[in-house]
């Protein structure tokens, strides 16, 4: 069985959207659609891109962000000084 490219880029993109920190979207409905049609290994590899890509986004967004709100809480404590 091959996978079609535009199931696979579809599932990858679904994957992203529904695992990026502020996430609108359930993983489970897309897994159990693409599993049977791309095949389980296609289906678990493909997935788990999606995953690592949407953690990797959101570590390079998030990250500099929470650094900043710890930055500028820990100056305006009164227990800093």
């Amino acid at each position: 069985m091959h996978p079609s490219a535009t199931a696979t880029v579809l599932l990858l993109t679904y994957a992203f959207l529904s695992n990026v920190a502020l996430a609108v979207l359930p993983h489970e409905p897309a897994i159990i659609w693409y599993g049977p049609r791309l095949g389980i290994w296609t289906t678990t590899l493909v997935a788990t891109a999606g995953t690592v890509l949407a953690a990797a986004v959101d570590h390079r967004v998030l990250s500099p962000l929470f650094g900043r709100m710890a930055r500028g809480n820990s100056r305006s404590s009164p227990l800093s000084a």
